[in-house]
């Protein structure tokens, strides 16, 4: 499944939490929203997943409480939680490396 799903916005989409704009022509346009359909088991780990990082300190909790300072809402600023660590996955696994919190990356 991941050879298929190789990036992360690719990723994002099937588990259902990449935002996507509400558009009927012309006429209708109500911002972005997350389906909240697609692979429910790995929407649920992801849902731990991002609780725990934003309990931990970290990189993850400081974007939380940035964004939650900023007046967005809990579950906005979750969802993209969830995305940054799908996203940090998906590029842990392009590069066959592990996680590193001061990872530079080599330009060939």
């Amino acid at each position: 499944m991941v050879s298929r799903l190789h990036t992360g916005r690719v990723l994002c989409s099937y588990v259902g939490i990449a935002p996507h704009e509400w558009r009927s022509g012309r006429r209708v346009n109500k911002g972005s929203h997350s389906r909240g359909y697609g692979a429910e088991h790995l929407r649920r780990g992801l849902y731990m997943a991002s609780v725990t990082a934003i309990r931990v300190s970290g990189e993850l909790r400081e974007y939380h409480l940035r964004k939650r300072a900023e007046g967005k809402p809990g579950l906005v600023v979750r969802n993209a939680v969830m995305n940054k660590v799908i996203h940090r996955v998906c590029a842990c696994l392009r590069d066959g490396r592990r996680y590193e919190l001061a990872y530079v990356r080599e330009v060939a």
